[in-house]
C-alpha cells in the first residue's frame, strides 16, 4: 500500500506498525483513537482463520480485545485499543508518539543514561500476564506462535498479548511461523515442545538480558549492561529459560504453568539441577515417577504418530466423505467458521517438514547411540570442563559442584540409554512418514476425522 487506505467511520493518520502480512495504523473512530490492521484482501485469509479461532477464547483478562472486524473490497480490517503511550509528552498525532510495546520500552531502558535495569518486580510485572495469556490460548486448544516484544503491549500499565495474525490449533503438524530469533525451531517442536513457551523463553530472556535470544545460553551476554541488585536471581531465571529451551525433552516444564512456578518461585536452588532433587526418599520417587511420565508420553507420541499414518484399519471416529465432496477438499481445503481443513499439497507440505525433523533427529540420535559408555562419559567431563572454564556457579569440590556433576553424568547416560532403545520406533516413524506421503490414504483418514468434527459442532 503506497497510500493511506480509506475505511468508513476511520480516519487513518498513519502506520506504526506491522504484523503478520498487514500493516497497523494509528486511527480516530468517534471521540477516541484505536489501532488498526489491514490486510490486502489477497493476503487475508489466514488472518481471518486466526480471528475465527481467537474468538473461541473465553479468558481475555491478558489479551488485547477485538473491537470491530470488516472489509471492504480491497481489505480485510480489524481494530484494537491503542496502547499506553511510551512518552507521555507527545500527542498522538505528533509522528514522534510511539505505542508502549515491551520491544520499544527495552530499546528505551537500553538508550537511557540511567545505570539501572528493569527491576524484579517489573519483570514479573510484565510476564506474568503474557504466561496467563500462553496459557489461556493451551487452554482453547491454540497457539500464538509468534510470543515476541513487538507484540507485548502495555494498556493501563499493564502488559498484554497482542497480534493473532498467526494463532493457530495445537497440533503437532503445525507448520512453523512466527518471527525469527523468537520462534521456536523446528527440532524443538518435533520433540514435543511448545512453540508459546520457547517465544516466552526468547522474550523473557531478552528482557532480563537486553540481548537477542540468538545469544541465549552465553555466560557473557547473560547480564544486561546496567546495573542489577539480584545476581542470583538472575541466574535462577536463566537456569529455567536454558531448562524450557533444552533439546532433551525430559528436562524441560512440562507445561506452561509450571514454567511460570519456577520463574516466580524464591527458591533459587531448584532450578541448578533442572528439576532433579537431591537424593533421598521421597525425591527419588519424583525423580522415578517424572522419568516413567517422560518415557510413557514418548510412548504415546510414538503410537499417536503411527496411529495417524500408517493406521489398518479405519479409526472408528471416521465418517463417510463424498467422492465429490474429498475431490474439493483435496484441492482447495475447507473452511467454515473454526473448523478449516487443509487442502492435500498443504498437508503434505507440512509432513515433508516433519519428516525433515524426524530424518534429522534419527541421526543424531544415532550418533549417539553408536558411541560407547565411556565416550559418553568422556563427553560429559569434557562439557563440565568447558563450562567451569566460563561460569563460576560452583566452588570446585563444592558440594553443590559434585551434585552438578553427578546430575550431567546421570543425565547424559540417561539421554544414551533412550537413544539405543528408541532408534526402531524412530527409524519406522520415519518409514510410516514416507509411506503417508507417497499415497493419500492417510490424507483421506485425516480429512474424514476433521469433517467429523466439523459436522459434530453443527449439532
Amino acid at each position: 500500500m503506497t497510500q493511506l487506505p480509506e475505511i468508513k467511520n476511520y480516519k487513518i493518520i498513519r502506520k506504526i506498525g506491522e504484523g503478520g502480512y498487514g500493516k497497523v495504523y494509528l486511527a480516530s473512530h468517534g471521540d477516541g483513537y484505536v489501532a488498526l490492521k489491514i490486510i490486502q484482501s489477497e493476503n487475508s485469509g489466514r488472518e481471518r482463520k486466526a480471528l475465527e479461532k481467537y474468538s473461541k477464547i473465553s479468558d481475555r483478562a491478558n489479551i488485547v480485545n477485538i473491537l470491530d472486524i470488516g472489509f471492504t473490497s480491497d481489505f480485510f480490517y480489524y481494530a484494537t485499543p491503542l496502547a499506553d503511550p511510551l512518552d507521555g509528552a507527545f500527542a498522538k498525532e505528533d509522528f514522534r508518539w510511539q505505542p508502549k510495546s515491551l520491544q520499544n520500552l527495552i530499546a528505551a531502558r537500553l538508550d537511557s543514561p540511567s545505570k539501572d535495569w528493569f527491576s524484579p518486580e517489573e519483570i514479573l510485572a510484565i510476564m506474568g500476564p503474557i504466561f496467563d495469556a500462553a496459557i489461556a490460548l493451551g487452554e482453547n486448544g491454540l497457539l500464538h506462535r509468534d510470543i515476541k516484544p513487538d507484540n507485548i503491549l502495555f494498556f493501563g500499565g499493564r502488559a498484554k498479548l497482542s497480534d493473532f495474525g498467526l494463532v493457530e490449533n495445537d497440533r503437532r503438524s503445525v507448520s512453523n511461523m512466527g518471527t525469527p530469533l523468537y520462534s521456536a525451531p523446528s527440532w524443538y517442536v518435533a520433540k514435543g515442545g511448545n512453540p508459546d513457551a520457547y517465544g516466552i523463553a526468547a522474550t523473557f530472556y531478552t528482557l532480563i538480558s537486553g540481548n537477542l535470544p540468538d545469544t541465549l545460553g552465553r555466560p557473557a551476554y547473560r547480564f544486561p549492561e546496567k546495573e542489577i541488585k539480584d545476581r542470583d536471581r538472575w541466574l535462577h531465571w536463566h537456569r529455567c529459560i536454558l531448562r524450557c529451551v533444552s533439546e532433551n525433552p525430559s528436562e524441560r516444564f512440562v507445561t506452561l504453568e509450571a514454567f511460570k512456578q519456577a520463574v516466580f518461585s524464591e527458591n533459587f536452588e531448584s532450578s541448578k539441577s533442572y528439576g532433579i532433587g537431591k537424593k533421598g526418599g521421597g525425591n527419588s520417587r519424583k525423580i522415578s515417577i517424572a522419568v516413567v511420565a517422560v518415557i510413557a508420553l514418548l510412548g504415546v507420541f510414538l503410537a499417536a504418530k503411527y496411529a495417524i499414518f500408517h493406521r489398518a484399519t479405519p479409526p472408528e471416529d471416521m465418517v463417510a466423505v463424498s467422492d465429490e465432496l474429498y475431490s474439493k477438499i483435496k484441492a482447495n481445503g475447507f473452511q467454515s467458521g473454526v473448523f478449516f481443513i487443509e487442502d492435500m499439497q498443504t498437508w503434505k507440505r507440512q509432513r515433508m517438514s516433519v519428516l525433515k525433523v524426524c530424518q534429522d533427529n534419527f541421526i543424531q540420535s544415532k550418533a549417539l547411540a553408536e558411541k560407547t559408555k565411556e565416550q559418553v562419559l568422556a563427553d560429559v567431563e569434557k562439557r563440565i570442563a568447558d563450562f567451569c572454564k566460563t561460569d563460576q556457579l560452583f566452588a570446585p569440590n563444592s558440594d553443590e559442584f559434585k551434585e552438578y556433576r553427578e546430575k550431567e553424568i546421570e543425565m547424559a547416560l540417561y539421554a544414551w540409554r533412550l537413544a539405543r532403545s528408541s532408534l526402531a520406533d524412530e527409524l519406522e516413524t520415519i518409514r510410516n512418514l514416507k509411506d503417508a506421503l507417497r499415497g493419500e490414504n492417510a490424507y483421506r483418514e485425516y480429512v474424514a476425522h476433521e469433517y467429523k468434527n466439523y459436522l459434530d459442532s453443527l449439532k
